[in-house]
């Protein structure tokens, strides 16, 4: 239930089946709901760019995950290559 958005009727609120609970008819009641129309396509416009914004927020950090995870692999990779060169060296020298 939501109550009456932009004006100063007595709408209180409409109930699930449309049942109106309030003292308000004719023209008042039909500004009186465009008020709550507009103010709900508001809010659902507000909610849609909030879901935009996030799913590009995510979709760079994927990216930014991705590239992190690539150099991590290759600074392994090269880790390893530098400890079997390290224990190549160190086997020469021992003997």
């Amino acid at each position: 239930m939501r109550d009456c958005y932009g004006c100063d009727c007595e709408v209180k609120s409409i109930s699930s089946n449309d049942e109106i609970i309030g003292s308000v008819g004719g023209p008042r009641l039909v500004e009186c709901l465009r008020g709550m129309l507009l103010a709900e396509r508001q809010a659902s416009k507000d909610a849609k760019q909030d879901a935009d914004l996030l799913r590009k927020k995510i979709m760079e950090l994927e990216i930014k995950l991705k590239k992190a995870i690539e150099l991590r692999d290759r600074a392994e990779n090269k880790l390893q290559i530098l400890h079997r060169k390290l224990e190549i060296f160190s086997t020469k020298t021992a003997c």
